[in-house]
């Protein structure tokens, strides 16, 4: 079974291919809102899964779109600009509790659109300044919520996960799977 996945993700990618669905990317340049404050987190992440999913324009398979973000009490991490703000945010968290949400939105054949999202949290172990530029200069912080990725070496800075790690990686399986099952498209083939 096919799907169209809005986005560049590799991790995303890899996630639907485990599961069986024959997956069909579909690059979407859509201007993400952003989200100033953590009591803004949850809302923004589903406007822009929901955006990513209706840009990818109408199809004959359902249409997946996501969005992940990573916050604390006080701040909202988005992706780093650069080595640089990679390094300032990686350090922020390094020791620390953080929280990452992922929303997703499934556009089927025919308009149908529906939406949810999940938070998992997560701890850092103490990082030493070389834990972080090792981390740093592999090049996975750029384009990474937070600055890291679980499904690569990122996953060196974790000490310890409450949930489900899909959502830490961008694509809450959990959550894809009942939507697309209400609507016939689980399991694949």
């Amino acid at each position: 079974m096919r799907v169209v996945l809005a986005s560049r993700s590799p991790a995303r990618k890899s996630l639907l291919e485990a599961l069986g669905y024959d997956v069909v990317t579909k690059a979407v340049p859509v201007r993400e809102f952003r989200a100033e404050k953590p009591s803004q987190v949850i809302e923004t992440c589903i406007k822009n899964a929901v955006k990513k999913a209706l840009a990818a324009g109408n199809n004959n398979i359902p249409v997946v779109a996501a969005d992940t973000l990573v916050f604390d009490d006080k701040v909202v991490f988005g992706k780093p600009k650069n080595e640089k703000d990679a390094f300032a945010m990686l350090s922020y968290l390094g020791g620390k509790w953080h929280s990452v949400v992922s929303a997703l939105a499934v556009v089927f054949p025919g308009g149908h659109l529906e939406s949810g999202y999940d938070v998992a949290r997560v701890k850092f172990r103490p990082l030493s300044e070389d834990d972080i530029s090792y981390y740093v200069r592999s090049g996975e912080p750029l384009g990474k919520a937070g600055g890291y990725g679980l499904q690569g070496k990122g996953i060196m800075l974790v000490e310890r996960i409450e949930g489900n790690p899909s959502t830490v990686i961008g694509l809450p399986v959990h959550l894809l799977i009942d939507i697309l099952g209400k609507r016939g498209y689980w399991p694949p083939g």
